[in-house]
């Protein structure tokens, strides 16, 4: 029996990301901090240029001050995300598989399956995952009771490589917000949800977020085994509060997750012991429990995933 061993890691791990690792990607402590300049660590990457409250900036009448600069600046990070290369080094440079939600992707998309089960005591449907119209997907968990989310599969199955997406998880207490890949069907076969259910997952509960805090979630669930081994992390950051590049690669040595080009923790395989080479569907969901999740919700809490990549691993 293949036994997992889930570890933090103790320094960098280059990951060959289009963005460097900072010398200090992974903090002594287990509180990580978003991808930013030293002198602004408390800024998310994504808003790392913006002048915080506080802050002594002359009074201009210039770009910087006009009301709509701030969405012309994130509308312009958005655009240039969807450019930059996650691949490169061990992986290919050229994405295998991506999305980016453009408008009409109800009509046009054949890459995914749009639930319209249960799924973790939530009734799933099309109604609550859906794009806006401007290129985002959103998953919406609905206030109260019943339970009622959205959730999305790949039709395809893919196996050892790097998985990134552009997401923000929802800023209201009572949801689960997911990015994970599990092996549930063989496509090699003609039955159903017959795979080895090996499972990848990063997976946010937004009841743990706050101001410039929050919890992220990463486990492996060893072929169906229910529990998992996993870490929670502490962010000094909230998740909820601007768009992150969060990934996991799936190497043949181990797991890696990070975000932002940050390493935030690895599972490491055992001397001569390797990660399944199998292939696995990728799956995001959003849903709400009441014991380990403390939903449900109290007001409608939206998952934004502005697009997702999978850069297959080159070189092993």
């Amino acid at each position: 029996m293949w036994k997992l061993m889930l570890c933090c890691l103790a320094g960098v791990c280059a990951l060959g990301l289009g963005v460097s690792l900072a010398d200090d990607a992974v903090p002594s402590s287990e509180t990580v901090k978003p991808a930013a300049e030293k002198a602004q660590d408390a800024k998310p990457a994504d808003a790392a240029s913006e002048t915080t409250p506080g802050d002594s900036a002359p009074a201009k009448t210039d770009e910087a001050t006009k009301p709509d600069s701030k969405s012309k600046r994130a509308e312009a990070k958005t655009k240039a995300s969807k450019k930059q290369s996650y691949g490169g080094g061990r992986f290919a440079a050229e994405p295998a598989f991506q999305d980016d939600f453009l408008p009409g992707w109800e009509k046009t998309q054949k890459d995914w399956n749009v639930a319209t089960w249960m799924q973790n005591t939530t009734q799933m449907s099309p109604e609550r995952c859906a794009t806006d119209g401007k290129g985002v997907m959103v998953q919406t968990v609905l206030a109260g009771e019943p339970h009622r989310g959205g959730s999305m599969e790949t039709k395809k199955e893919y196996g050892y490589g790097r998985w990134v997406g552009r997401i923000k998880p929802a800023a209201v207490a009572g949801a689960l917000n997911s990015f994970f890949t599990i092996d549930w069907d063989n496509h090699a076969t003609a039955e159903k949800n017959d795979g080895t259910k090996f499972e990848i997952d990063i997976e946010f509960v937004t009841a743990s977020f706050g101001p410039n805090k929050g919890q992220v979630e990463f486990a492996v669930h060893h072929f169906g085994d229910k529990k998992g081994l996993g870490k929670v992390v502490d962010l000094d950051f909230n998740p909820s509060d601007d768009y992150h590049i969060w990934g996991f690669d799936i190497l043949p040595e181990g797991i890696v997750w990070h975000v932002d080009g940050r390493v935030l923790h690895e599972y490491k395989c055992p001397p001569g012991e390797t990660v399944p080479d199998i292939g696995h569907e990728f799956f995001m969901n959003s849903w709400t429990q009441v014991k380990w999740v403390r939903g449900p919700t109290k007001a409608d809490a939206k998952y934004y995933i502005d697009w997702v990549r999978f850069y297959p691993l080159a070189k092993k």
